[in-house]
């Protein structure tokens, strides 16, 4: 049997050589997870922010074919709430009482105009044309948006 005083350990280069690889692939393994999860976020976000839109272009719809619609604002930015009633955007900026406020944005967004307490909702008519804008201020702490448009024939 060998002794122990004879027996050859690791060096200290050896060590810290080894705990730097190990250090190299656990962040690059935390970085990638991070990325992933934060577009996954960023994603369904989106994918919210869209569904808002089109359920704003159905319920335009709704009215537009309707023979008892109310009237759609043709120079204000409007939103239409769960009731199918048209809200227009007309005085200064409300706050928005989920604390999701949009910071820059002027435009007033009373409460049936505020979707799923955070996605804000503006409808902009030009013509036969309606542009739908939905903002919200990403978990990250940015802020985002899309525009549909929808014509009528």
């Amino acid at each position: 049997m060998k002794s122990l005083r004879n027996s050859r350990g690791d060096t200290i280069v050896e060590v810290l050589i080894a705990l730097g690889v190990l250090t190299t692939v656990l962040v690059g393994a935390y970085v990638t997870a991070d990325r992933s999860q934060n577009a996954s976020q960023a994603s369904q976000e989106r994918g919210e922010a869209i569904k808002t839109a089109e359920s704003q272009i159905e319920r335009l719809k709704a009215i537009l074919i309707s023979p008892t619609a109310p009237t759609v604002p043709s120079s204000t930015p409007f939103c239409i709430d769960d009731s199918t009633n048209v809200v227009a955007l007309i005085g200064s900026p409300q706050p928005n009482p989920f604390g999701q406020s949009l910071s820059g944005d002027t435009l007033p967004y009373p409460n049936p105009c505020i979707k799923e307490d955070r996605y804000n909702v503006a409808i902009f008519r030009s013509g036969d044309t309606y542009n739908f804008l939905v903002r919200w201020e990403r978990i990250g702490g940015n802020r985002d948006q899309i525009n549909m448009y929808y014509k009528v024939y």
